[in-house]
């Protein structure tokens, strides 16, 4: 699995391991990673479906508001 903010490259996340319903990806975000999400205006996330992987499927997410989002998880997690 694959996150690009706006024009940024890429980070790649691989699956750590494979579950009845798929495959698992453990992502850790740093606080450069969380500055990305805050300040930009798209991520694209692609996957590879082990069925297919040569046909990656590419879901584009809006982060606007992924600032208040992130603020307000936090806030009813205590952190």
């Amino acid at each position: 699995m694959t996150i690009q903010v706006d024009d940024e490259n890429a980070k790649i996340y691989p699956f750590a391991f494979r579950a009845q319903m798929g495959c698992v990806a453990r992502i850790g975000l740093t606080e450069d990673d969380l500055d990305s999400y805050r300040s930009g205006a798209r991520a694209i996330i692609t996957m590879f479906p082990a069925a297919a992987p040569t046909k990656p499927e590419r879901l584009t997410l809006s982060l606007t508001g992924f600032t208040a989002g992130h603020e307000a998880l936090m806030g009813t997690l205590g952190n």
